[in-house]
């Protein structure tokens, strides 16, 4: 999958199997921050709030790596983009 900010944009990051998206949103009601593009066959699990809160509760492991997840992906984001 291609990440992009503006659909006609540059891809800003590639992911590829058991990638996480959407994570921001499951915290916080905010409107999408990227445009997601498959580039092949994707299979999409999707949780709605209240079973992926139960989730967090019996699994805090499963918690913090989202949480680390959304926070390495916020860290690489601030990074300057590097010369080719």
């Amino acid at each position: 999958m291609e990440i992009k900010i503006h659909p006609d944009g540059p891809v800003i990051a590639t992911l590829g199997r058991s990638a996480v998206i959407g994570e921001y949103a499951i915290f916080i009601e905010s409107k999408r921050t990227a445009t997601i593009i498959a580039k092949g066959a994707v299979t999409l699990l999707a949780l709605d709030y209240d079973r992926f809160h139960r989730f967090m509760l019996a699994f805090p492991e499963g918690t913090i790596a989202l949480l680390k997840a959304a926070i390495l992906r916020q860290v690489a984001a601030q990074k300057p983009p590097q010369s080719p």
